[in-house]
C-alpha cells in the first residue's frame, strides 16, 4: 500500500521529533570528572551516588544542574548549597527495583532512549491558591491523574520556557519569562508508575517549578481556556487542602528527610473540604461547571483518578517554601 504526502510527512517528523529529544546526562565525580547518557534502566539517583544494585539505598539526594544544547546535566553535590536542587524518588520507583532478569523484558528501542526531561509549573495565585490539573483519560501515560500544569523540553528552551510555553498551551494563562520563578525540585518519574503493572515505558526527570502570579485564582481562571485533548480539568487548591493532600497514608510517605511535617495537617479531614474551585470540561471538550469534588483528590491509588505521587512531593516543597 502506498502512503500518502500527509503520511510520509508524519512520518518524517516523528521521527525527526525522537530524534532531536532533550537528555538527561550525568556528571559523575571521580578522579576525572565524566559526563554521560542517563541510562533507561537505571535510577537518576542511582547513577549520580554510584548506590550498589541492592542495600538500603537513599531515595534523595541534592544535585546542580546545568543546561547545555543536548540536554540536562546533573551532578552531585556533597552539601545543601543555594544553587542545589532536591532530586527524589518514591520508595516503589520501578528504576530502583530492576533486576537483570526483568531488565530482559523492555524492548531494545525502549532500553535505547536514554531519560527525557519534563517540566510542571506550580502557578500561586495572589490568595495563595495552586493550580493543578487533570490529564485526560485519552493520555497515553497518567491519564485521569491530577499534576501542575507541565510537559516536555523542546531543543533550545530553558526549563522556564519550556514551563510556560506548556502552561499557556494547557491552560490559556500567559506569564512573562521575567516573573518570579523559581525551581522547587526534581523528581524521578516512571511509566507505568508500579513495577507490578508491567515493564517500565518512560523515564523522566519532572523540574518542578513555583510561579507567583499578580491576581487572584478568581481573576485567572476568567482568563482560562483548557486543552481538553490534553487537560480534562483544574483545580485551585488552597493551602490546608494542599496540606491534607500530602499526608495521606500510601502516597510519597517516606517525606524526603528535608521536608518538614505540618502536624496540624493530620488533624484536618476530607468533610472540611467538599468542593474547589476549578474548570470541569465535557467529553466533547464543553465546559460543564467550575466546581471540583476534593475526595477523588485525596485518594493515593485510586484506579479512576487520583493526584500523583510527585505531585504531592512538589506540593510538600511549595508549603515548606511557604513555611520559610
Amino acid at each position: 500500500m502506498r502512503c500518502n504526502e500527509s503520511q510520509i510527512l508524519w512520518k518524517f517528523t516523528s521521527c525527526m521529533s525522537r530524534a532531536v529529544s532533550m537528555l538527561v546526562y550525568l556528571k559523575k565525580q571521580g578522579g576525572i570528572s565524566k559526563v554521560t547518557h542517563a541510562r533507561f534502566a537505571e535510577s537518576l539517583i542511582d547513577g549520580l551516588a554510584g548506590h550498589p544494585a541492592t542495600g538500603n539505598r537513599s531515595d534523595e539526594i541534592y544535585v546542580q544542574y546545568e543546561m547545555t544544547n543536548k540536554g540536562l546535566v546533573l551532578e552531585t553535590s556533597e552539601t545543601k548549597k543555594d544553587q542545589s536542587i532536591l532530586l527524589c524518588r518514591p520508595p516503589f520507583c520501578p528504576m530502583k527495583l530492576l533486576t537483570e532478569t526483568t531488565k530482559m523484558d523492555i524492548p531494545a528501542e525502549i532500553m535505547s532512549g536514554g531519560v527525557k526531561i519534563g517540566v510542571a509549573v506550580l502557578l500561586e495565585s495572589s490568595d495563595n491558591c495552586i493550580l493543578i490539573t487533570r490529564r485526560s483519560k485519552s493520555m497515553r501515560t497518567f491519564p485521569s491523574v491530577w499534576v501542575p500544569p507541565g510537559g516536555h523540553l523542546e531543543p533550545g528552551e530553558t526549563l522556564v520556557q519550556a514551563g510556560l510555553r506548556e502552561l499557556e498551551e494547557e491552560t490559556g494563562i500567559h506569564v512573562n519569562e521575567n516573573d518570579d520563578i523559581t525551581t522547587l525540585g526534581f523528581w524521578e518519574s516512571v511509566y507505568p508508575p508500579l513495577l507490578e503493572k508491567g515493564p517500565p515505558k518512560r523515564h523522566h526527570i519532572v523540574a518542578y517549578l513555583q510561579c507567583q502570579a499578580v491576581i487572584s485564582s478568581e481573576a485567572l481562571t476568567a482568563t482560562m481556556s483548557l486543552r481538553a485533548k490534553e487537560v480534562d480539568a483544574c483545580a485551585w487548591l488552597h493551602r490546608r487542602l494542599a496540606s491534607r493532600m500530602t499526608c495521606t497514608s500510601t502516597g510519597y510517605a517516606g517525606a524526603a528527610s528535608s521536608i518538614k511535617e505540618n502536624e496540624t495537617s493530620h488533624k484536618l479531614c476530607s468533610s472540611e473540604f467538599d468542593y474547589v474551585d476549578g474548570i470541569l470540561m465535557s467529553d466533547n471538550g464543553v465546559e460543564k461547571g467550575r466546581i471540583i469534588p476534593v475526595e477523588p483528590l485525596l485518594h493515593d491509588h485510586s484506579h479512576i483518578e487520583r493526584i500523583s505521587t510527585g505531585t504531592r512531593y512538589a506540593i510538600k516543597l511549595w508549603l515548606n517554601e511557604q513555611d520559610k
